[in-house]
């Protein structure tokens, strides 16, 4: 029984740090709310920074690595034309990030750029190890931003200390961690001078559809704070943590299980069982997360739930909008064809353009009715992958 445990245990580590990862988050928000409320809404700037860099800090190049890279005595190896370009495009990302927030908010640009650039450091760090199926290393350097922030911001706790000196502490922190990951990743990465020019028509396709997806999931803050003030966008971050944390979780552990299991086939019957139960506990979890709140009656959890009851049914249907989206976007990955990808990634663009442009020209808009935009989004992907893929 013993060994039987540790055998799941050790099957499934990396697992548990994704998990571990995300609990370090929601704690440094919960804390940081509670403790440091006055900095609570450049810290929601930080972290929505943090987020983009790790979602698009390559501009899509990070996954061309991980599709025309090759793996030959236990090194990857790939064309040093697509790999200056992978780097090209982590400098401009950087620069252009940098110079937006450090432009739009009292933020540093050196700072933002250190930061972003050694995001990118440990992105490639994390992919060139789980192309090696080094799977623990992997998790752990691509979660190791959350376990720093987290220590650094305990380390700070109670100090007579300010935000920018928790990011001064921050920015060094993650150079080095950025730095290490670079070298160890040193031996397991070779350039090849064969020219490989597969990319080019690759790199739109992930330029276009991570753009999007990391648009739609964190644009919606930046949006709020443009329309409604920094308070209403740390008060939307907060909420989002509180219930849409658990939920955010259980729509990563689905895509990374199912996509697997989706690439073996999958009849329509199965994926309706799946659905129902996805559906349910998606359902299960909102109950708890209310009960949760509930019973806290404001004493930790500072959220007045008969006040922003209607914007917190909204964020609950997000969320478990969000936790379908979490399945089909698994049947995409393991059945979806480039044309497929390009053609949804194309609908939810013009989807996006009009309800932006309507967003802006309705002056005095709820915030629920960007929610409700959120929702549509991910159900209306969800619905053409189910008429493609499954009807």
């Amino acid at each position: 029984m013993i060994n039987k445990a540790k055998e799941i245990l050790f099957s499934n580590i990396s697992l548990l740090i994704i998990v571990i990862g995300s609990l370090c988050s929601f704690a440094i928000t919960l804390i940081w709310r509670n403790q440091l409320e006055d900095t609570f809404n450049l810290y929601t700037l930080i972290i929505t920074f943090i987020s983009i860099c790790v979602s698009f800090g390559f501009l899509g190049m990070d996954q061309v690595l991980v599709r025309i890279s090759k793996f030959e005595d236990n090194k990857i190896f790939i064309g040093r034309n697509v790999f200056y370009r992978l780097i090209a495009c982590g400098l401009l990302f950087s620069v252009v990030i940098s110079f937006i927030f450090s432009y739009l908010y009292d933020l540093s640009f050196l700072h933002l750029f250190v930061i972003s650039n050694s995001l990118n450091f440990i992105l490639l760090g994390f992919n060139v190890l789980r192309l090696n199926y080094k799977f623990v290393e992997a998790q752990i350097v691509n979660n190791s931003h959350k376990f720093l922030l987290f220590i650094v911001l305990i380390y700070f706790i109670n100090k007579e200390f300010g935000f920018h000196d928790i990011l001064g502490l921050f920015t060094v922190s993650i150079l080095t961690i950025g730095l290490i990951s670079l070298f160890s990743i040193r031996k397991l990465l070779a350039l090849s001078d064969k020219a490989d020019n597969r990319f080019k028509s690759l790199w739109i396709a992930f330029l276009l559809n991570i753009g999007l997806l990391t648009f739609i999931g964190y644009g919606d803050r930046i949006l709020i704070e443009r329309l409604y003030g920094e308070d209403m966008m740390g008060k939307y971050f907060y909420y989002l943590t509180i219930f849409l944390f658990p939920l955010n979780l259980l729509q990563n552990y689905i895509g990374f299980k199912e996509v697997v299991r989706f690439k073996e086939g999958f009849t329509k019957n199965q994926l309706h069982k799946k659905l129902f139960q996805v559906l349910l506990l998606g359902l299960l979890v909102v109950v708890m997360i209310l009960s949760v709140v509930f019973i806290d009656n404001n004493r930790f959890l500072h959220v007045d739930i008969r006040k922003d009851a209607l914007f917190i049914l909204f964020l609950s249907i997000l969320g478990v909008s969000k936790l379908i989206y979490g399945l089909f976007s698994a049947i995409i990955g393991a059945k979806g064809s480039s044309k497929e990808l390009f053609i949804i990634n194309i609908l939810s663009f013009i989807i996006i353009a009009i309800v932006f442009l309507l967003i802006l020209s309705i002056p005095g808009l709820s915030i629920n009715y960007i929610i409700i935009f959120l929702v549509f989004t991910f159900l209306s992907r969800s619905a053409y992958i189910y008429t493609k893929l499954v009807l």
